[in-house]
């Protein structure tokens, strides 16, 4: 846990150094070479599941092997981690990661078995830094 504590961290590290030099360098787009979407879906799963939580929970990976995006890989990584640590917290037994190219976008879903989200918190939940946690009373 500590080596990948410690990978996660380097990870992030790297991240942060390489976004000083773009913004210092005055570069807005980091979209480069196609990233497999289900690549990087394993690598966030196999992070999650050595965790306490996700290692109790399915995790399927429902990607297709060919479907790409034109986003650099650790923005993809970290998108999806926001995600599926969420559906992690919120699962009762499973997470499935899908995806499937629709024209010219390409849709990635992270579902749950969980509760979900009360309809009166729908609109909480999708503004910025919304609904991070339940409370008690709720």
């Amino acid at each position: 846990m500590a080596d990948e504590i410690a990978t996660v961290a380097d990870g992030m590290r790297r991240h942060v150094e390489c976004e000083l030099a773009r913004a210092r360098a005055g570069l807005a787009s980091r979209a480069g070479t196609p990233q497999s979407v289900a690549a990087v879906a394993d690598q966030v799963i196999g992070v999650l599941r050595r965790t306490p939580r996700g290692h109790d929970l399915a995790w399927t990976n429902a990607v297709p092997d060919d479907l790409r995006v034109s986003v650099d890989a650790q923005d993809l990584a970290e998108i999806l981690g926001n995600l599926t640590e969420n559906a992690a917290k919120w699962a009762m037994r499973a997470v499935r990661i899908a995806g499937e190219s629709q024209g010219d976008e390409i849709l990635v879903s992270v579902d749950d078995d969980g509760p979900g989200i009360p309809e009166e918190k729908i609109e909480t939940v999708l503004a910025r830094g919304g609904y991070g946690s339940r409370t008690s009373a709720e």
